[in-house]
């Protein structure tokens, strides 16, 4: 099981080209919950969440703006795991500074 998590970069295979993001090589999880990827990162939007052959929960792509919102991250803790400069930075755990 794969839980709140997200990802914002591509992964590109040997020959250079993309082939998809961090969040695409999870198909052996069993379940992924409250995780989420950058929308259209370059112009390439991806549609990895349709390839996932387990169970998905409030996964979904957001936007540079939406990833930088507190509100995005369904079911988040932002009391004791996460923090977030709203409109500035992504989340990071509370023992990582944001810079």
């Amino acid at each position: 099981m794969i839980s709140y998590c997200y990802n914002t970069g591509q992964l590109y295979n040997q020959s250079g080209a993309i082939s998809g993001h961090a969040l695409s090589a999870l198909y052996n999880a069993s379940t992924l919950t409250s995780c989420y990827a950058l929308e259209g990162i370059g112009s390439t939007l991806y549609s990895e969440w349709d390839n996932f052959t387990g169970s998905v929960t409030n996964c979904s792509y957001l936007t540079q703006e939406q990833m930088k919102l507190q509100a995005s991250f369904v079911g988040w803790d932002f009391v004791n795991v996460w923090q977030i400069e709203e409109d500035v930075s992504y989340p990071t755990l509370r023992n990582i500074a944001i810079s």
